[in-house]
């Protein structure tokens, strides 16, 4: 549980003696750390919730000044000090005990007694409190050296032997809506030469803050290694303790009254995000204890399906979900829990982040609900994965295995395949329910092939269901052989520009099974595909960001930039991308748009006489003269500044929505007059 405003501010500590610090751990999750005051040990200190209400969006907690203060129930920076009752065995050993507190006992000795207690002392010297050292959770950051080996055989391929999984995780999940990216990480645990590391992707307050060796915290996404350790537990009732334990002592307890000397989490919310309306009544919700993430945590609860006295008007339906393994009880005190080898993914999880399960390898079977939406990038790094399926329920599972009985499964995708087919892939991909039997079909062709595409242009036509026309009208040889390393060389660009190159490549018809024209205009033996790879279409990198993936070139435009010219290249091919320099998006309107734009060629000349002009020609009026489709009087203003932009269509389209909607609304104009932000815009 968590202390109350009352048992922390009752007249009984000084704010000196109140203020709590932050384990490494804690920092790594988010802990926001004070600069300006200090523990009575010399730790800065955080924030650290209180389960008190202050108002209705608001919880008391302990300030780094020790003051008190109150916090939003949706902060996620307060640092999470669990009070603890363990009870008193019986048959308490004196001797045992009283071993350590004299300061005699052997590490062995240590491990053999009762009780693991120990002095704290101020910066003074002086003995301020005893401890009680039980449970285990990670808390110290590793030195860098050490840092570096761990890391270093975690990628190597040599976990089994030179780290060890043990199949548990800690996980400090409790982040909704604008901090959802660090919703359900798990942070693998491992053994290396007989000590316990948790292997954690940092999400730190601040890059300047310091960890306890001095180091400072870096960027978020950094991994960090962390060392599994007892937890450390003021005694708060140390005056009463049996003589058996403490001399001095009245024997009035009958447990230990603990509380954490330190923070050792933070990144979970009181109570989740809650839109605030000054005209809304306080919500009763966020000020509930039972119903808080908090205490779901320390307790395996899912606070969604608690309600308040039986009314389930007051459930926390925005509550955090903590069952089954995933809580602070189990992870911490449960020493002898078995490796995770199945997990569910709870309803309340709809993204599944970066770096989720990373690492878990123990893993053999992950199943999720239909209501998933996406699956970050490395979620299931080092798992082992052999397949994906569907339920009859919808469920998406991953596994190593497929069931025995074939009629409790459905479009199996063997993820390997995957790999090797898509560059950078992530497993978003599969979550599409209605696609995973074209998404085997359209592996299964890549595959034969040889064939990799990156990850996002695979997403992309998968997304827009034209897998199997890109694959029935593609012939991927000369692509591949022409340019073998073409997703290395993207490696370093961004995904969007990635798919901006391939749909470029695709239009070009780099894997186009259409033979080439020659300079009259005859079908050779010689794909479009083959030519159209030895221009070095990379070179063209950049000047197609707003290339159409759902715009498929006709016949007559293929045909168009196919023709030779006399020294056997491609002669309009070449005119178009020249022009494209001074023109931009001349290309993606000539191919949206070719019948139009060919008809440009026959004009009339001064006398009125027909006659046919040149390509470049053409294609210049037929630019200049109506740059986007669907120009009327009211809108020839916002095409004419973004034509000479080199705007897109699509942006152009967006332009003129926003201009209907805000005469519609009688909003002043602001797309040429005052304008709003410009990248809302250019989005």
């Amino acid at each position: 549980y968590l202390d109350s405003y009352d048992e922390q501010y009752n007249g009984e500590k000084t704010d000196e003696e109140r203020r709590i610090s932050a384990t490494d751990y804690a920092q790594m999750n988010n802990a926001y750390i004070y600069d300006n005051y200090e523990t009575r040990t010399g730790r800065q200190t955080t924030w650290a919730w209180l389960r008190s209400a202050s108002f209705g969006y608001d919880v008391y907690n302990v300030d780094g000044n020790g003051y008190w203060n109150f916090k939003y129930t949706g902060d996620r920076t307060a640092g999470l000090c669990p009070s603890l009752h363990y009870n008193l065995p019986s048959d308490i050993s004196a001797r045992s005990a009283l071993r350590f507190l004299k300061g005699r006992q052997t590490r062995d000795e240590r491990e053999e007694s009762e009780f693991d207690i120990r002095e704290v002392k101020d910066t003074r010297g002086k003995t301020i409190y005893r401890t009680l050292q039980i449970g285990e959770y990670p808390k110290t950051k590793v030195d860098e050296s050490l840092s570096g080996t761990l890391e270093s055989l975690y990628h190597g391929g040599k976990i089994q032997e030179g780290i060890v999984c043990t199949g548990r995780w800690y996980s400090s999940n409790g982040q909704k809506g604008n901090d959802k990216d660090y919703a359900g990480k798990h942070s693998p645990e491992f053994e290396y030469q007989g000590q316990r590391y948790v292997r954690v992707v940092s999400y730190p307050y601040g890059e300047e803050d310091r960890y306890s060796d001095g180091t400072p915290t870096g960027k978020v996404g950094t991994v960090r290694w962390v060392k599994v350790e007892p937890i450390s537990f003021v005694i708060k009732n140390w005056d009463e303790m049996p003589k058996s334990i403490n001399p001095k002592g009245t024997g009035k307890a009958k447990y230990f009254d603990l509380r954490a000397e330190e923070a050792i989490t933070a990144n979970i919310p009181f109570y989740p995000n809650i839109p605030f309306h000054p005209d809304e009544e306080d919500d009763q919700n966020s000020t509930m204890w039972q119903n808080s993430c908090v205490r779901g945590f320390f307790n395996g609860i899912d606070v969604r399906n608690i309600t308040q006295n039986g009314d389930t008007e007051y459930g926390a339906e925005r509550g955090g979900n903590f069952t089954g393994e995933c809580n602070f009880l189990n992870e911490a005190f449960n020493l002898s829990r078995q490796p995770m080898i199945e997990y569910t993914i709870p309803d309340s999880e709809t993204e599944i982040p970066d770096d989720a399960f990373n690492g878990c390898i123990t893993l053999k079977k992950l199943i999720m609900h239909s209501g998933i939406k996406s699956i970050g990038k490395r979620a299931f790094d080092g798992l082992q994965f052999k397949y994906a399926y569907r339920t009859e329920t919808g469920e998406l599972v991953f596994a190593q295995d497929l069931p025995r009985n074939e009629n409790e499964y459905t479009d199996v995708v063997e993820l390997c395949k995957i790999a090797k087919s898509f560059d950078e892939f992530d497993y978003s991909i599969l979550v599409q329910s209605d696609k995973l039997g074209e998404i085997t079909d359209f592996l299964e062709i890549l595959s034969k092939n040889k064939f990799s595409i990156p990850y996002v242009y695979g997403l992309a036509l998968v997304e827009s269901g034209k897998t199997k026309s890109f694959t029935e009208n593609s012939d991927f040889r000369f692509f591949k052989n022409e340019i073998p390393k073409i997703n290395d060389m993207l490696l370093d660009f961004p995904e969007e520009e990635r798919l901006d190159f391939y749909k470029f490549a695709s239009a070009l018809g780099c894997f186009s099974t259409e033979k080439m024209l020659d300079k009259k205009g005859k079908e050779t033996q010689v794909p479009l595909a083959q030519k159209a790879t030895s221009l070095n279409c990379g070179k063209y990198h950049g000047l197609f960001d707003s290339m159409p993936l759902d715009v498929v070139p006709n016949q007559e435009f293929l045909k168009f930039i196919s023709i030779q010219g006399d020294k056997k290249n491609l002669q309009n091919l070449d005119l178009i991308l020249n022009l494209e320099r001074y023109y931009p998006g001349m290309f993606i309107k000539v191919m949206s748009n070719f019948d139009e734009a060919k008809s440009y060629r026959e004009t009339l000349d001064d006398s009125g006489k027909p006659i046919k002009v040149s390509w470049e020609e053409a294609l210049k009026k037929f630019y200049l003269s109506n740059k986007y489709v669907g120009v009327t009087k009211e809108n020839a203003d916002i095409a004419e500044l973004f034509g000479g932009k080199g705007l897109s269509q699509e942006v152009f389209d967006i332009a003129n929505k926003l201009r209907q909607k805000a005469k519609g609304a009688n909003v002043p104009e602001h797309i040429l007059g005052q304008p709003i932000r410009e990248e809302t815009i250019l989005e």
